[in-house]
């Protein structure tokens, strides 16, 4: 049963990889900075209360999932040379 979700798991990281190698990571990145910045000037740019539309803490949360994506896209090219060698 391991071995075959861990097969699994690298033919789906080999599918996504094939996906604008490198990019992948910079755009993620890019998103939950752009998150980030939002949040914190969400006030004082539109002079509305933080929770009129979406509140810190969903915030927060898509910006923590976005970088968790991007820690994982960071390593998939070596994981993937790895495991199809």
């Amino acid at each position: 049963m391991l071995t075959w979700l861990k097969k699994t798991w690298q033919k789906f990281e080999t599918w996504l990889y094939k996906w604008w190698p490198g990019a992948k990571t910079k755009i993620i990145t890019g998103l939950g900075s752009l998150g980030m910045t939002a949040a914190a000037l969400q006030e004082y740019v539109t002079g509305l209360p933080l929770t009129k539309y979406i509140t810190a803490e969903t915030l927060s949360i898509i910006t923590a999932v976005l970088f968790t994506l991007s820690y994982w896209f960071r390593g998939m090219g070596a994981r993937v040379q790895a495991a199809n060698a």
